[in-house]
């Protein structure tokens, strides 16, 4: 007799815990199958949804109680987009999405109630455009490796606030041929490892630049040099950890026009000189320096820079200018200036002043605030 083995292919399966208080919602937000695909929600009280392909809107269901419900997406291999926010979902695990190809990917601030793990290598094959995963909580375990995500192409890159353990490297030679517009990777726990050197990067063009909170032992080199090709709108290097190294010299940055520039707290050894591009600045509406132990000449330096920017005329409105903490204070004695027009002799706190009150009439829009050490 003649027998045939029939072959039945895994159904894949995505499984969540949600819990509520009481009555009331609960999102999974974009939840889209790939074209010619569907899903199917089990709500895990009797309900189920059908997601039909390319729907990308929030599917969203109603609990009658308080409990704590299995949720199961299946076949969880057809998910290409998914947004995982509300902080009643909990148990996301990278590995039952090993088989999915996702171009959209977003987690944040969801619950803890059953522990959940992310692996970068589970999702390797991933081709996202847009990736975030940030702010989870205390018990979230696993591992974000660069080297994982090395042939990606985000534009839109998210690693941030992960907890206590969550481990692994972050080398920017991994990500060399990435052309993000949106990096963020900042407040990583301490054992997090990595180098971010500036040269990797020179080839980026980000809208948007953060790096900062990393912890002590991670390493690297930001020279501006290597950047005078971006032009950031915001652009946030800070409080990295002793050792990390580099120049950043305003002339290297002319050509950027910021709203956002955030440059403070940096470590000792890291090198600030202020040779004359901050003058275009003129877009800027949030420029902090503080902390970052500069001596007076140069405090007066960036503050003359930026007035030029100030009187050019500038098109910010309002917003802060912040020069203070362990750098040395500006020159002179904060009052209006002493004499008209501003010029690069004007002692630095006159100059502060001039920011938020324009005592000699240029008629720029004025600041909100200018803060100097005393």
């Amino acid at each position: 007799m003649l027998r045939r083995r029939i072959l039945r292919r895994a159904v894949s399966k995505l499984t969540l815990a949600a819990t509520t208080a009481g009555a009331g919602n609960v999102t999974l937000h974009r939840m889209t199958p790939a074209a010619g695909k569907s899903l199917t929600i089990d709500w895990g009280d009797g309900s189920t949804t059908v997601v039909a392909a390319g729907d990308v809107a929030n599917q969203v269901h109603a609990y009658a109680g308080a409990g704590t419900w299995s949720i199961r997406v299946t076949d969880a291999r057809n998910i290409v987009q998914m947004d995982l926010h509300d902080a009643q979902l909990s148990g996301l695990k990278s590995a039952e999405l090993r088989q999915s190809v996702l171009t959209y990917f977003l987690c944040y601030l969801i619950g803890n109630a059953t522990p959940g793990r992310f692996d970068s290598a589970d999702v390797a094959g991933w081709t996202p455009t847009n990736f975030q995963l940030y702010s989870m909580p205390a018990g979230y375990a696993g591992t974000f490796n660069s080297a994982d995500a090395a042939g990606w192409t985000p534009t839109t890159f998210y690693l941030y606030s992960m907890p206590a353990g969550y481990a692994g490297t972050f080398d920017s030679a991994d990500a060399a041929g990435w052309t993000p517009t949106d990096f963020r990777l900042l407040t990583m726990p301490a054992g997090y490892a990595g180098t971010f050197d500036s040269a990797d990067v020179a080839g980026w063009t980000p809208t948007t630049f953060y790096l900062y909170s990393m912890p002590a032992g991670y390493a690297g080199t930001f020279d501006s040099a290597d950047v005078a090709g971006w032009t950031p709108t915001t652009f946030r290097l800070l409080t990295m950890p002793a050792g990390y190294a580099g120049t950043f010299n305003s002339a290297d940055v002319a050509g950027w026009t910021p709203t956002t520039f955030w440059m403070y707290s940096m470590p000792a050894g890291y090198t600030i000189t202020a040779g004359g591009g901050f003058a275009n600045f003129t877009t800027t509406t949030n420029f902090f320096m503080q902390g970052n132990g500069l001596l007076t000449a140069t405090v007066d330096a960036i503050l003359w820079e930026l007035y030029q920017a100030t009187a050019a005329p500038r098109t910010g409105v309002a917003g802060t200018i912040n020069v203070a903490g362990t750098n040395a204070a500006p020159s002179g004695v904060y009052q209006p200036a002493a004499a008209c027009p501003v010029t690069v002799a004007t002692p630095g706190k006159e100059v502060c002043n001039e920011f938020t009150l324009d005592g000699c009439g240029v008629g720029f829009p004025v600041w909100g605030a200018c803060s100097f050490t005393a």
